[in-house]
């Protein structure tokens, strides 16, 4: 294997050890050989956030999956806090341990075990929202140790969740599975600066001068954007044939991983990353979705900016939809939403009670074997 074998394979997805073999094989012993091989021991969340960073230093503004932007509580973390659209899963049961209130408004989620009253512990993780924040990805690794340790089954809540950073919900889906996690494919629709930068990303491949931000990952993507736009898709009106976001093709389990039941609480307020992760966990068999159908918005956003004189009538930017996901099974988020494999629909005897009804189904899935 030669150096141009070694260019050619950057040029597209490939995993972390395919690139090493090259590597070593081609006997490159210039910045491609020094960036990727710190690499090799790099846990997946670190990976995903380190990408999403240097996507977001070049092509700010692009990079999440969100509805709408909302006002948040600093204190709980839950969005809609006007609207009074936080979380209305209730207690599971008797608390016995909680991640510090001061620790949750930082890492922007919140986590518990509940004891039920047959004795069987189960987590419980609430994520309102998806923000970038490695700091919170680490916690949350040591969230899912507990839970690992001290837990029979686990709830992830992202009922009224709007979404944000896939790579932060990529980031925390690798603590929740024991095998490598397939991911929606998008079609995207660029602008000249996400092909100015995929130039400049190839450019360094060429010159053998790759930097820290760069990954396989983002110069497949770069390759890709590139091959699109030279076969006339991706600008204009055509979208690209199906492809991953930041060159991901799936999410690797991390070390310390949650190896037991999961269930994922959606309502037809979980929009965008949320839906994602839902949609994820479901076609890789690796959770059960319980609630109502998600939103329907299945792609990432960009902010485009609006001249002066918008801005003076209050108007400074608006929000556009950039790419359309499809899933392993062939059918778009956008529209369809995630359909949950447990139904519950609120009943206004939940609405009275306190969700009664809504927490002994809920546990009745977390539970039962």
């Amino acid at each position: 294997m030669c150096e141009a074998d070694l260019l050619q394979r950057l040029m597209r997805p490939v995993t972390l050890s395919t690139l090493a073999g090259a590597v070593l094989a081609c006997s490159v012993f210039g910045s491609v050989a020094a960036v990727f091989a710190q690499m090799r021991n790099e846990e997946f969340s670190d990976r995903a956030l380190r990408i999403e960073a240097g996507l977001t230093k070049r092509l700010p503004g692009r990079w999440s999956a969100v509805k709408d932007e909302q006002d948040v509580n600093i204190i709980s973390g839950d969005p809609y806090p006007r609207r009074d659209k936080s979380s209305f899963v209730p207690a599971l049961g008797q608390l016995v341990w909680e991640l510090p209130q001061t620790v949750a408004s930082q890492v922007t989620f919140s986590a518990r075990v509940y004891q039920t009253e047959h004795n069987v512990r189960v987590g419980y993780v609430r994520l309102p929202r998806f923000d970038y924040h490695p700091e919170a990805a680490r916690k949350f690794a040591e969230v899912i140790a507990i839970f690992e340790r001290e837990t029979q089954a686990l709830v992830v809540d992202e009922v009224n969740n709007p979404g944000g950073s896939m790579f932060q919900m990529y980031a925390l889906l690798s603590y929740l599975t024991d095998k490598p996690l397939t991911v929606p494919k998008h079609q995207f629709r660029f602008q000249q600066d996400d092909v100015d930068v995929a130039s400049e990303v190839v450019d360094r491949v060429n010159a053998n001068s790759l930097t820290s931000e760069d990954t396989p990952e983002s110069v497949a993507y770069a390759r890709f954007v590139l091959s699109e736009v030279r076969e006339g898709r991706g600008l204009g009106t055509k979208n690209t044939r199906p492809g991953f976001v930041g060159g991901i093709t799936e999410i690797a389990p991390a070390p310390n991983h949650y190896t037991k039941k999961v269930v994922v609480t959606v309502n037809e307020n979980s929009f965008s990353a949320a839906e994602f992760l839902a949609a994820i966990m479901q076609d890789n068999h690796q959770a059960i979705i319980f609630g109502q159908r998600t939103g329907g918005a299945g792609g990432l956003v960009r902010s485009v900016e609006l001249s002066p004189d918008f801005k003076k009538a209050g108007i400074s930017d608006f929000k556009l939809t950039w790419t359309l996901a499809w899933r392993s099974s062939g059918s778009p988020i956008e529209d369809l939403g995630v359909t949950p494999d447990i139904f519950y629909n609120i009943t206004v005897d939940d609405l009275r009670s306190g969700y009664i009804g809504y927490r002994e189904a809920l546990l009745a899935t977390a539970v039962r074997q």
